[in-house]
């Protein structure tokens, strides 16, 4: 069964890529996850007939989606191909193969929002590796996540003259104020951008090629209140500190110059908001990592929610999200308990193949971004980042298109940063002004 009954769509991205490549180098594919830009993209390749094709990718892709993409489609038949994880091009010495003795003479880059910040190593090493190619093809559902600044580093590598150089597309299109004028506070000339953008780019929308509308129930918002860890939570909050219960041994200087050990009650010290806030949605899960990542566990308030709410849904296919392996591994260890079968998604376990049935699948949600997981029947953000794309993404891959089965559920501790945290990816707002702000207020 295919997913859409008229797929004219990506007959027409096709057709506008192909033409831009041949007339530009470059293109962008701005399909929202589960319209399919694969498909396109290896019709693409197959037209254009290069002879050395490089595809970066997620990691957790390359197997469950190009490695079969490029089986099934032939491209390696007549082309060297070599698909590789965005983080391998940060390797110097694979950058350097790369660029001078393999040199690719077409780039794609799929979730090419991946690349936006212009000063990350991943986003400086696919722009030096593309530079010289022949053609460039970009692929990402969310390309922007705060405002025009995002797409000048995806289009240095889709077309480099589009935009020009940094300080022309700042001077062209961006107003900059606060310190030393280095923040973006507006934008100008956005009819301008808008057009030269569209030359370059085809964007679908999901909402606009499904054939049938999926109704999709409210989120379930699941409150609890924190009972033992809320102690712990209201100093870090207050004080940048988490007193902990484990003691542990600490060497201490007298006044005569000697030493003497005793044990003290282990704590976690928080030296920046940033990190304070990391610390707090950890808490509200029932652990924290201390200054050398040993996990301490001392609340089970969230677990609990989810244990009862996989009673509930003991019948159904269940996909959870959370941001941290410990949540991981905690929550598998329940649902094996509770008689369910387990699916680890994660940066080190890559087993699960896209698409295919699961029980429960527990899924670390910066993992989750380039797999299928529509067979889920329901969702739970047992926790999550404040990036409204990864937190979009991740709602995309379960959604379900024959039937109405599509639900979510969010567990938030009351008066925390939990709730914070969802207004971050529901209103899209600045994660970083949030916190400051509330930090300010108190």
């Amino acid at each position: 069964m295919t997913l859409f009954e008229d797929r004219g769509y990506q007959d027409e991205a096709i057709e506008r890529a192909v033409a831009s490549l041949k007339a530009n180098g470059g293109y962008a594919l701005f399909m929202e996850q589960r319209t399919g830009k694969t498909l396109p993209a290896c019709r693409i390749v197959l037209r254009i007939k290069p002879q050395r094709l490089l595809i970066v990718c997620p990691k957790i892709a390359e197997r469950d989606i190009w490695q079969k993409a490029v089986a099934d489609h032939q491209l390696d038949k007549g082309r060297e191909v070599e698909i590789i994880s965005m983080d391998t091009i940060r390797n110097k010495k694979e950058r350097r193969r790369l660029k001078k003795r393999w040199q690719p003479d077409f780039v794609v880059a799929d979730e090419l929002h991946n690349f936006k910040d212009r000063n990350s190593k991943r986003s400086r090493a696919l722009r030096s590796i593309a530079r010289k190619a022949r053609y460039r093809l970009g692929l990402t559902g969310t390309p922007q996540e705060s405002g025009l600044e995002d797409y000048w580093a995806q289009f240095d590598f889709v077309d480099p003259k589009l935009f020009g150089d940094w300080d022309d597309f700042k001077a062209r299109y961006l107003r900059m104020g606060g310190w030393f004028s280095k923040k973006v506070i507006g934008y100008r000339n956005a009819d301008r951008f808008s057009k030269l953008l569209r030359t370059r780019s085809f964007r679908v929308l999901l909402e606009d090629v499904k054939p049938v509308k999926t109704k999709i129930e409210k989120d379930n918002l699941i409150r609890f209140d924190l009972r033992e860890s809320r102690s712990i939570y209201n100093k870090m909050e207050k004080e940048f500190i988490a007193e902990l219960n484990k003691k542990v041994r600490v060497k201490k200087l007298q006044a005569d110059g000697s030493y003497e050990f005793v044990w003290e009650k282990k704590k976690v010290v928080a030296t920046r908001v940033i990190t304070q806030a990391m610390k707090l949605h950890q808490i509200t899960s029932g652990f924290i990592f201390d200054e050398d990542s040993v996990v301490h566990r001392f609340g089970d308030e969230k677990l609990e929610q989810a244990g009862a709410l996989l009673l509930e849904l003991h019948d159904r296919p269940v996909v959870f999200f959370v941001r941290f392996l410990p949540e991981l591994y905690r929550l598998g260890r329940l649902a094996r308990r509770l008689g369910r079968k387990v699916t680890y998604i994660s940066g080190s376990h890559k087993d699960y193949v896209s698409g295919t049935p699961f029980d429960v699948a527990i899924v670390q949600i910066r993992s989750g971004v380039a797999i299928d997981l529509a067979y889920a029947e329901e969702a739970v953000m047992y926790s999550w980042t404040h990036s409204h794309l990864t937190h979009d993404q991740a709602r995309f891959r379960i959604r379900s298109y024959h039937g109405i089965r599509a639900r979510y559920h969010y567990l938030i501790a009351r008066g925390t940063i939990d709730e914070q945290l969802r207004t971050t990816v529901v209103d899209k707002v600045s994660f970083a002004s949030l916190v400051l702000d509330t930090y300010r207020r108190k």
